[in-house]
């Protein structure tokens, strides 16, 4: 496992963090700087109590992957350009940006059983260029609450969600939208196969 006790602070290069194991913090006055940043786990990154924190250049990209557990990842600064977070065995992807959160190039994804995104003063995605993202599917009602989107920004969210050929059991395009929330903006969820409503206290904002 890889714990870090201090931040990383690389103004203009790439800074790489791997673990066969799990890649956590303690505290949450620790920043992982660069302009693009790579974090390669086995078993997660991130704990429930604390995200990994990070300040990727406005220019760069975020990589954060896993084969199993969760991806938390905090982005303090700026908008969050996403390369490749998640990984088709990664149980959740929680997601959290000061501003804006887009795709850094045609290849981007967030991938996890459960993605939860949060935009605290941008937006998710834009209208010529949606957030790609691939979310679980099941027909066991009693896992639905493991699997789907959750997206929250203050300005407009555009999200797709897309199937995955080589796990198609589990990502197979069908979206479980738990839900998606913009305070000022519009909301456009696209998906590869249905959208099923998986929030048990649905409200409509008739606005």
């Amino acid at each position: 496992n890889v714990v870090l006790n201090g931040g990383i602070n690389n103004a203009s290069g790439q800074t790489t963090v791997r673990s066969a194991g799990s890649i956590t913090q303690n505290g949450d006055v620790n920043i992982v700087t660069g302009r693009d940043i790579t974090l390669a786990a086995g078993t997660g990154i991130g704990t429930g109590t604390q995200a990994v924190q990070t300040n990727v250049s406005d220019t760069g990209r975020l990589n954060a992957t896993s084969n199993s557990g969760e991806v938390r990842v905090k982005e303090m600064v700026g908008n969050l350009s996403v390369g490749t977070i998640g990984g088709a065995g990664v149980s959740n992807v929680v997601l959290e940006a000061d501003k804006n959160i887009v795709n850094a190039d045609a290849s981007s994804s967030v991938q996890g059983r459960r993605v939860e995104l949060l935009s605290n003063n941008g937006a998710i995605g834009s209208a010529g260029t949606p957030l790609t993202v691939r979310t679980g599917h099941t027909t066991n009602m009693s896992d639905w609450p493991n699997n789907g989107l959750k997206a929250t920004a203050r300005d407009s969210i555009n999200i797709r969600n897309l199937n995955d050929a080589a796990n198609p059991a589990v990502y197979n395009g069908n979206l479980l939208l738990i839900s998606a929330e913009s305070k000022t903006g519009d909301v456009r969820i696209e998906t590869s196969g249905a959208v099923i409503d998986n929030n048990p206290f649905e409200t409509v904002d008739t606005r």
